[in-house]
């Protein structure tokens, strides 16, 4: 009986996780969204004019360029590595409060 409890409850444990990665992932999305917004709004006032799609374009696909080139510098990996795990104590102490 209890094998099923766990079963179900390992069920539950990872369908929620699927439910969070998918929000975390729509705000990662988001986060680089504003990033490109930026770099639109800061080329748009060095050009002087509203920019057309296809600068629009070029500019977002480079600034997600960057993005994913900054992500995968090593410093950059020990420096979230570090955060995840303060957060993750943070979070195990709180809840063992």
């Amino acid at each position: 009986m209890e094998e099923n409890w766990n079963n179900d409850r390992m069920k539950k444990e990872m369908e929620e996780s699927k439910e969070e990665f998918f929000k975390l992932t729509e705000q990662l999305m988001d986060v680089i969204a504003k990033v490109c917004v930026r770099s639109l709004k800061s080329f748009e006032a060095y050009k002087g004019e509203e920019l057309n799609h296809a600068e629009i374009n070029q500019v977002a696909f480079h600034e997600i360029e960057d993005v994913i080139k900054q992500i995968s510098d090593p410093e950059f990996d020990e420096l979230v590595i570090k955060k995840a795990e303060i957060i993750y104590l943070q979070e195990k102490s709180n809840k063992n409060s």
